[in-house]
């Protein structure tokens, strides 16, 4: 018996015409096809994009959770900048504490006003906004301009101070007392910080300033807030790129020359009652300057002459600190003459006076 040949499978008999296959399906039948075959490209498609697809990244929610203000976080110490005694003798007395009161009193509430009047551990800005018409109207007679805005605000505003390329910025006022600015804001509100400001017994008017402007504040040290900026003055580096300050009052502005900056034992018998020296003759003006020179951390070139002006910025050696005080002096640059300063000249003094018992 003669076998079929096997031409195999891919012989044009073996070969499977679909189309001729699928015209001899009856139409209900092509129906049920094409529906299948779409349902499995829609199926495959939807796998696909569940197996590739990018993880989605999770969405931040902003807490409704109140944000508590900067400025009213307390000190790492309840010691306080020591208000001086109103006699010319060394202070003896400790400092006062400025423990917070209660949660209720220190808190800062959540508006736009207290939002903004909270911030007295927060510079000023470089630039404030214009004055409006009516704030400028209300203003004394011989105020400048720049203080109308704060003025409307706080009448016993008396100037601004300055030290360019640091944080200290702040508008600052003065009571009958060197007590309330301790913990309160320039908006009189209660801040364990206070803000820097004027001591009672300076005189700042239109006819006369006193010759040495004493100002106290508190020295943050944490973040760098309030005063704590002038303790860099201890190194000469700092003092050759930070050698003027600014202290515009409300009734017009100025420039300063740091001439020294020491530290010094409040509580002694042997100290420097620098913040004694307010209103002085030629005579007790030269021994001031002595004194100052002499526990300088940095000889600097700046000369005095009779008649001179000083502003004297006074804060704490630490916020535990009970005896030391940092000061800062430097002398009004005079009517005509160049604000700068040839700070080629200054140096190192190793050979100052020493504060007077350990430093704590």
């Amino acid at each position: 018996m003669k076998l079929k040949e096997n031409k195999g499978f891919n012989s044009p008999a073996k070969k499977f015409d679909f189309f001729k296959w699928f015209s001899g399906i009856p139409s209900s039948g092509k129906a049920v096809i094409t529906g299948g075959a779409a349902l499995l490209v829609c199926g495959l498609a939807a796998g696909g994009y569940f197996l590739f697809r990018q993880p989605e990244m999770p969405v931040e929610v902003p807490s409704s959770a109140p944000v508590s203000s900067e400025a009213s976080s307390e000190p790492e110490s309840s010691e306080p900048e020591s208000s001086e005694p109103e006699s010319s003798e060394p202070e003896s007395s400790e400092p006062e504490s400025s423990e917070l009161e209660s949660s209720e009193a220190s808190s800062v509430q959540a508006s736009s006003k207290e939002a903004v009047s909270s911030a007295a551990s927060t510079p000023q800005k470089a630039v404030d906004p214009p004055p409006a018409a009516d704030a400028v109207a209300a203003l004394p007679d011989g105020y400048q301009e720049s203080f109308a805005n704060m003025y409307k605000s706080n009448k016993e505003v008396k100037g601004r101070l300055i030290v360019p390329g640091t944080s200290v910025d702040y508008y600052v006022p003065q009571t009958n007392n060197n007590d309330y600015y301790l913990n309160h804001t320039i908006y009189k509100e209660y801040n364990a910080w206070g803000v820097p400001f004027v001591s009672f017994n300076v005189t700042i008017s239109p006819e006369y300033q006193s010759t040495n402007t004493l100002i106290y504040g508190h020295s943050d040290d944490k973040r760098g807030l309030q005063l704590s900026a002038i303790k860099n003055y201890k190194n000469l580096d700092f003092y050759k790129n930070h050698p003027v300050i600014t202290f515009n009052t409300v009734y017009g502005d100025a420039q300063y020359k740091v001439l020294g900056f020491f530290l010094e034992n409040v509580n002694t018998a042997d100290t420097f009652p620098y913040h004694s020296y307010i209103d002085m003759d030629d005579a007790t003006m030269n021994y001031f300057v002595e004194n100052v020179r002499m526990r300088s951390f940095i000889d600097t070139p700046v000369d005095v002459q009779s008649g001179d002006r000083f502003i004297t910025l006074s804060t704490c050696y630490s916020t535990t600190s009970k005896n030391f005080r940092y000061a800062l002096v430097a002398r009004k640059v005079r009517p005509g003459e160049s604000s700068s300063v040839d700070t080629s000249q200054a140096a190192v003094n190793s050979d100052r006076k020493e504060p007077t018992g350990p430093i704590s």
